[in-house]
């Protein structure tokens, strides 16, 4: 095992709980150094069972972590204003190599964050998130169904590391507000791609009144039958 990933593993730069075994060896090598060592050390029964009990509570944390972040994505997104996937829906979907990964007529800027996100940028996986939803918003059933998954699957990437990722739909008033908020913080900034931003705003607010207004005809016609 390389050096470097032995010291990020003692020096608590793992981003998750080491595996048990790996760890374990970790602590009998380093007794048995001790040992040689002439250094005070309790046996290696000892030092192994209270390493058990430290690796299963901090396991114990990393899962209870892992579903309160779970629930609140779940309570925030539950209720939109129109239906959606249920949360976790599409959770295993990933994008194929053949797949068309941001729309053509998006240029440098689909690129440039695509690139951000696959790298592992979470902020940028929130901002393709927001984007390809309102993309979507604006398109054909089929072409609204990729761009849906991948909107999907990218806010999925932002969880736990964006907050407003766990507020995200498909569609409806909350992507208006997340598709505004990113609009205007670019727009203070200066940044020529807040007209992208915009436009996803007006896809994501056209959608909106589509909806509504379909929702105020078919109440025209049901109060008109009573």
């Amino acid at each position: 095992m390389p050096k470097s990933t032995v010291a990020d593993l003692l020096n608590g730069r793992s981003q998750k709980v080491p595996d048990f075994l790996l760890m374990r060896t970790i602590v009998e090598v380093c007794q048995v150094i001790a040992v040689k060592s002439g250094m005070p050390i309790e046996s290696v029964e000892e030092l192994t069972a209270e390493f058990t009990v430290l690796w299963q509570a901090a396991k114990a944390e990393e899962g209870e972590a892992a579903r309160r972040r779970n629930r609140s994505s779940a309570a925030a997104r539950t209720g939109g204003d129109v239906l959606e996937p249920v949360p976790g829906e599409q959770s295993s979907w990933r994008p194929s190599a053949m797949d068309q990964r941001v729309p053509l007529h998006w240029g440098r800027l689909g690129k440039f964050r695509l690139r951000l996100a696959e790298n592992g940028d979470a902020r940028a996986a929130h901002e393709l998130a927001v984007l390809l939803a309102c993309e979507a918003c604006g398109a054909g059933e089929k072409e609204a169904g990729h761009w849906g998954r991948l909107a999907t699957y990218w806010n999925n990437r932002a969880l736990g590391a964006v907050p407003e990722a766990a507020g995200f739909q498909l569609r409806g008033r909350r992507l208006v507000v997340l598709a505004r908020a990113l609009a205007e913080e670019y727009a203070r900034a200066g940044k020529p791609s807040s007209t992208y931003f915009w436009k996803a705003v007006r896809q994501a607010e056209a959608s909106v009144r589509k909806v509504e207004a379909r929702r105020e005809a078919e109440a025209r016609q049901e109060a008109e039958v009573g």
